[in-house]
């Protein structure tokens, strides 16, 4: 079924998205890099995620190019109630894994300003689901 919608050509654009966790108040949220491209209107700063362990922010996310975190298991705070020097988000669940911010959006001036967004593997993989693809490519160890 997925196949079939990422390749309908009535489409304009279609990708799988998946979340459940977050960082600062900021949800996290998995999908393909072209679409993370697509949303982002172009790059503010850097590039969309290549690997796993990279993310990319929208304009209004409280994280910097460069900057690592592991996510938080699923949304703890609204992003105007965690203190600036709080850094594990109120001691909610943090999956083992770190990410590195890679780029950062252009604003849009939609909900996606506050998104981290993430390969749709990472996410599959965290939360125990297949990926779809074949073991060890690109993955990254959780």
């Amino acid at each position: 079924m997925t196949a079939q919608a990422l390749n309908d050509t009535r489409a304009k654009i279609a990708s799988p998205l998946g979340f459940g966790d977050s960082i600062k108040g900021s949800p996290i949220l998995g999908t393909t890099p072209d679409f993370a491209t697509y949303l982002s209107g172009g790059w503010a700063q850097g590039r969309v995620f290549r690997t796993e362990t990279e993310a990319v922010i929208g304009s209004a996310v409280r994280l910097k190019l460069g900057e690592t975190f592991r996510p938080s298991h699923g949304m703890s705070h609204n992003a105007h109630d965690v203190d600036d020097d709080d850094d594990d988000d109120h001691g909610e669940e943090q999956h083992t894994i770190d990410l590195q911010v890679v780029g950062q959006m252009n604003p849009t001036g939609t909900p996606w300003d506050n998104a981290v967004i993430v390969p749709i593997e990472l996410v599959w993989r965290i939360h125990g689901l297949p990926t779809g693809h074949a073991a060890e490519i690109g993955r990254a160890h959780v």
